[in-house]
């Protein structure tokens, strides 16, 4: 659930950030430093939530596309290593 927030939340951001002009910096500045701000606390409280005394993956997302044409799917988790990545 975290995963998805921060990954959406960066994908809105920039999206947020193609429309806008050129000409105003200053908005950009402030749509680039919320997305990523908000981006860096839900990783906060993603390492906060995270266990160090487990072998296996946590906090696992998985994503299906599923239609006549393609058959794709996608999973994300994190492990001891990736969640500094992540942060």
């Amino acid at each position: 659930m975290l995963i998805t927030s921060i990954f959406s939340t960066l994908l809105i951001s920039l999206i947020f950030l193609f429309f806008i002009p050129g000409t105003e910096k200053n908005l950009l500045r402030i749509v680039g430093l919320s997305g990523s701000g908000l981006a860096l606390v839900l990783s906060c409280i993603l390492l906060v939530l995270f266990s160090c005394d487990v072998y296996y993956f946590q906090h696992i997302v998985t994503y299906k596309i599923d239609n006549s044409l393609l058959n794709l799917s996608f999973s994300f988790g994190l492990d001891g290593i990736s969640i500094f990545f992540l942060f």
